[in-house]
Order: structure tokens, then sequence, then C-alpha cells
């Protein structure tokens, strides 16, 4: 079980906050951030309160709870660099590490250390992944669970399925699950796009098959006709030959020597 504690913020050229810097240490309990309007003293809003609360997020994520652009970040008026300084501790069951996150804006630069020692990740997307690996805190569960606005804050009941299931997994560190579903859904379709393929090939394959099929019932059945119209010929030609022969022998039976006396009768005369 790790637990983090937020010790103190500082904060210079951030948002509202200008040349004078503004520090807020936190012990255990409930912390009250109040202060005085210089330009409307009756009043208590705009004076930095979210401020701070920005800060803290600033520092972790590198960016705002109302998500502003880079540019409208640091103070418009004293126009210096942004310094945001956060120090928290992470206790677990074994120790407890003390840690500092700088970050700067004109130009960007990130610094974390721990228990006084730089382990700055040789690039800002690097660190700043490291920092969110070190606090096991993503800005949906900072916005949702350590600090809550009616801007940021979404209620649970009110999130979508997806998000209800990514919002507790990211609280439990089951992150794992959705990279599992994430693999799963690429052999997913990796599997399904060989099957297509191959059910594609078999379709192909079984129209071929049923056209050799045809073509062969088709040759089956000229072979058979055929077949009849030679057994017609055949019989055709048996009872012509039987024929033929009837009458050949009518002139082998015939006796010509009456037509031969004849022959010769006429020839003499």
């Amino acid at each position: 079980m790790k637990q983090v504690n937020f010790k103190r913020v500082a904060v210079q050229h951030f948002l509202s906050v200008g040349e004078e810097p503004v520090v807020v240490d936190f012990n255990k309990g409930l912390h009250v951030i109040t202060g005085i309007n210089k330009d409307k003293p009756d009043r208590r809003n705009a004076i930095g309160k979210s401020t701070i609360a920005d800060s803290i997020y600033f520092a972790i994520f590198g960016d705002t709870l109302r998500e502003l652009k880079k540019d409208l970040i640091p103070n418009n008026i004293t126009g210096g660099k942004t310094h945001v300084e956060l120090d928290f501790e992470v206790v677990t069951a074994k120790e407890t590490n003390k840690y500092t996150v700088i970050r700067h804006l004109n130009p960007s630069k990130v610094l974390i250390f721990k228990d006084g020692i730089d382990i700055t990740r040789d690039s800002i997307a690097n660190t700043n992944k490291f920092i969110c690996d070190v606090t096991s805190a993503t800005p949906s569960i900072f916005q949702n669970c350590v600090i809550m606005t009616v801007n940021n804050a979404v209620p649970f009941m009110a999130k979508s399925k997806i998000e209800k299931r990514k919002f507790i997994e990211d609280i439990f560190g089951m992150e794992v699950f959705s990279q599992m579903l994430a693999q799963l859904r690429v052999e997913y379709n990796d599997l399904k796009r060989d099957h297509d393929i191959v059910q594609a090939t078999l379709i192909e394959v079984k129209n071929q098959n049923n056209n050799y099929v045809k073509q062969k019932e088709a040759a089956l059945t000229r072979r058979d006709e055929k077949k009849l119209v030679y057994a017609e010929r055949k019989d055709n030609n048996i009872i012509e030959k039987e024929r033929l022969n009837t009458k050949l022998k009518e002139f082998e039976d015939e006796d010509t020597s009456k037509i031969e006396e004849r022959i010769g009768t006429i020839l003499i005369r």
C-alpha cells in the first residue's frame, strides 16, 4: 500500500501569482485557503485560491486543471519565468521517501529529486511519466479524488461504463487488465482478418469445385446421350444389315441360265 503526502508547494510567476513567491505548507488535517483581494478588499473571489490547486496539478502533470494553453500559464503582468516546486513524501510498508518536483516554463523544464538525489529522466515526457508512476496518479484520479472542483470533477455514477472501469483500474493499479483487453482486441482482429482471408479462399475453392462438378455432370450427360445415339444407330445398322442379307440371298437363289439363253438368242438375231 502506497501513501502520498503533499508537504509543501512554492509558486512564482504562475497564473495569478507574480514576482512575490507564494508558499503553502501542508500538515495533517484540514486546510483552508483564503486571502485578500487587493483590488476589492471586501471580496474573497479571484485571490488565487484555485491557483494553489492548479500549481500542484501543474507540478505533477505539467498542465492545469483548467487545461490552459502553455502560453497562458505564466503571469502575464510580471512576465517572469514560471517556477513551481512541490515537496511530497511517499510512504510504503518498507520505507518513506521524500521527493521534490521542480517545473519551469520559459523555457520548459522539469526536475525530480528523491531524498535529495536528482533522478530526472532523459526527457520531459519520460520524467512526466516517471512522476505519475511515483505518485501512482493519473489526471482522472487527481481531479476526482485529490482536488475536486465543480468544473473538473465528474460524479462516479455520471461516468460512462468505460470511464468507470478506467477510474477503478487507475485507483487500484489494475491498468494491466485494460492492456490485456487491448492486446486481446489486437489478437482478435488479427485472427479475424486471417479467418476472413481463409473463409474467402474456402468460398472460392468451393465455387471452383462446384463448377468442376457441374462440368463433370454435363460431360457425363453428353456421354450418355451419345451412347444412346450410338446404340440406336447400332440397332438400325443391324436391322439394315439383315434386310440387305435377305435381299442378297434372293439374288443368289435366282436361276440365271434362262436369262443367259435369252441374252444369247437376242445377240444372234
